[in-house]
């Protein structure tokens, strides 16, 4: 008959085994999420910022979505420009009235701020700031999303309070 530390020894080296396997499944399992999310590191994006087609109005714009808070106060900050069809998508787990500024600008941005996937109210032209002065932007009332935009852009596709937004993928 066995003696007690052999049960012991079986017992630990049991353990871990399913310890390692466990940590390989989750491994493995966790590297197939990221690479279902379409992370990309590129010169002027951050990583963990996903890329998505969304519709407002009946215009089509390319948008990096963003909704971890680091991502989200780096925004569009320090970048050079936007391509005219392109911006940014800012996602909440839930309704807030952030304030957003222009902090770290170098070009200026409408911004369209979004409750249940529908506009609620923009900012216009606002500009870069010159002084040690930044101004904050708020939206009236609680939304879940906000998208910034080359400067212009709500004026020239005639977005208007009301306007669907539909996220493609």
């Amino acid at each position: 008959m066995p003696s007690k530390n052999f049960f012991k020894v079986a017992f630990i080296i049991s353990m871990t085994i399913i310890f390692l396997l466990c940590v390989i499944i989750i491994s493995s399992y966790s590297s197939s999420i990221q690479n279902s999310l379409n992370f990309t590191t590129t010169s002027q994006t951050v990583v963990g910022i996903r890329n998505a087609v969304i519709t407002i109005g009946s215009t089509q714009i390319n948008v990096e979505v963003v909704s971890s808070p680091q991502d989200m106060l780096k925004g569009l900050g320090y970048r050079k420009s936007l391509d005219y069809d392109s911006g940014m998508l800012f996602k909440y787990n839930d309704y807030v009235t952030p304030s957003y500024w222009m902090k770290g600008m170098e070009f200026p941005l409408d911004i369209i701020w979004i409750k249940d996937y529908k506009a609620v109210g923009f900012e216009q032209n606002v500009p870069v700031v010159s002084s040690s002065t930044v101004p904050k932007y708020s939206p009236k009332e609680p939304i879940n999303m906000v998208l910034e935009v080359n400067a212009g852009f709500v004026q020239t596709n005639v977005i208007k309070i009301g306007d669907g937004v539909i996220i493609h993928n």
